[in-house]
């Protein structure tokens, strides 16, 4: 009598993982305690930590549940999660072992080639439909930052749905088990082998990464992606704003954000600089506009004087700046603007700091999901919080205010506003920012900044600055320009 050894084996271990699943579903019934005092740092771009006074642990809360809500200063307990994929993995093991240990036992009872092929078959088919008992359910994928496909429909309203097959396809490709982590794997393969072949990241020296697409490199390689008649375009559109605001008692000011590899050239890999320093975008753009009234900063050499200080500038798997690149930024706008409307730049001393680990990795990290080295760079950041100031975010829009402040600021611009817009509600007793319009001042934003704002901040990041010279205007600047023989 023949033995399955072999196949016994396979059971058991399919067994044993079963049962070690089925114990561990739910949470632990002894909460993981962490030894150490933290908090949580409010951040606006979705990724948000746990840090440490000595900086020498961090926990995400992709790895833990907060047992309660997080406030201040004070010790909290974690619980461990045993991950959806470890529980389909275990279940799949198992359903293979006995499907494998069947099939074994029914070739070897009936003879014949035809029996076998009947049973791997089977094995296969089955193995085939197990993942589609674990299909996700989530529409909106936090590694990618993007919504997943739904589910589609046969019949639309009255009619047969024409394109079911191919968003049915989309639906299966976003939901199926494991996606993430195979997603995960084939960056990694894609990025050991050339990271040449990933369409929004380009990995760099040092754990850098860095943006590819979005005239970043351009930018890098001095290549123009403005025209002399795009430069003149947005030089007219910031004039006429600036002369708006004067008109209305306002103080207007310009910044413009550098991209990470402005700052950091020598950690970029493989793109050559085609023209020099003084041909790029943003060199043609700030000497044109010293030509002229508006009040404008581009944060390079204040950001180059700086650099090789202890704290990064910008984090290595993100974009943006970090809290440190915020607040020299911060400092330059109140010593310029701040100084107009008779503010004082708070020293960074005197504002609660922090390090912290980034675990959960940047914006970048999204665009390649798990293809990325853990960041173990020590970050600084800033609480500017208080019981005095109130906040309110989305992506688009945020609203602070402060009961000590004075003086109303709207700001419009990009992401880089973030972490900005903390520091200077240090000073402003209320700011209002617009992220979603981009630079377009509409009628309603002209009224809003007319009747609610002493300033008007513009924030633009380097790569940006092409957006300037597409702006549409609408009836309210349009009759101003008119009424300044302006065309």
């Amino acid at each position: 009598m023949k033995t399955y050894i072999k196949e016994i084996v396979a059971l058991t271990i399919g067994l044993i993982c079963s049962i070690v699943v089925y114990n561990t579903q739910d949470p632990i019934t002894t909460p993981i305690v962490i030894s150490m005092d933290y908090q949580t740092q409010r951040q606006t771009d979705g990724v948000q930590i746990f840090y440490t006074e000595d900086s020498t642990q961090t926990y995400s809360f992709e790895r833990y549940a907060v047992s309660e809500p997080v406030c201040g200063i004070q010790k909290k307990a974690a619980t461990l999660i045993i991950p959806d994929s470890v529980i389909f993995f275990s279940l799949f093991l198992t359903l293979f072992a006995l499907l494998f240990f069947i099939s074994t036992l029914f070739c070897d009872k009936i003879s014949g080639k035809r029996t076998e092929d009947i049973a791997l078959t089977t094995i296969f088919l089955g193995t085939c439909i197990i993942p589609s008992f674990y299909l996700s359910d989530k529409t909106f994928s936090e590694k990618e930052k993007r919504n997943l496909e739904p589910f589609p429909t046969l019949i639309d309203s009255t009619s047969f749905n024409n394109n079911y097959t191919n968003q049915f396809d989309k639906w299966y490709s976003d939901h199926f088990p494991y996606r993430d982590e195979l997603v995960t794997i084939s960056n990694s393969i894609l990025q050991s082998k050339d990271d040449a072949q990933n369409d929004d990241v380009m990995e760099g020296r040092d754990g850098f990464f860095f943006l590819k697409n979005d005239h970043v490199i351009e930018n890098f390689a001095n290549i123009p992606v403005m025209s002399d008649e795009d430069l003149i375009k947005a030089k007219d559109y910031l004039c006429l704003i600036d002369k708006w605001c004067k008109a209305k008692g306002k103080k207007f000011l310009l910044v413009i954000c550098p991209n990470k590899a402005t700052i950091y050239p020598e950690k970029v890999k493989h793109i050559k600089k085609i023209n020099n320093d003084a041909n790029s975008d943003a060199m043609r753009f700030l000497q044109i506009m010293n030509g002229t009234e508006v009040n404008t900063h581009f944060m390079k050499d204040e950001f180059l004087k700086h650099k090789n200080e202890k704290y990064l500038l910008y984090r290595k798997q993100d974009t943006h700046y970090t809290d440190i690149a915020a607040y020299y930024t911060y400092e330059t706008i109140m010593n310029t603007m701040g100084k107009d409307l008779e503010l004082e730049c708070i020293p960074k001393e005197k504002i609660l700091s922090f390090e912290f680990r980034d675990n959960g990795g940047g914006d970048l990290k999204g665009l390649m999901p798990g293809g990325m080295p853990q960041d173990t760079t020590t970050y600084i950041a800033y609480n500017t919080d208080g019981p005095n100031i109130t906040f309110s975010n989305n992506d688009n829009h945020s609203i602070l205010t402060n009961s000590n402040g004075s003086k109303r600021l709207y700001i419009l611009g990009d992401s880089f506003t973030h972490r900005l817009e903390v520091f200077l509600a240090l000073n402003f007793q209320f700011i209002e920012t617009n992220r979603k319009d981009q630079y377009f001042l509409s009628d309603e934003t002209l009224a809003n900044i007319e009747n609610n704002a002493d300033a008007l901040l513009f924030v633009i990041v380097e790569r940006h600055l092409s957006l300037l010279s597409k702006q549409t205007l609408y009836s309210k600047l349009q009759a101003f320009a008119l009424e300044q023989g302006i065309k």
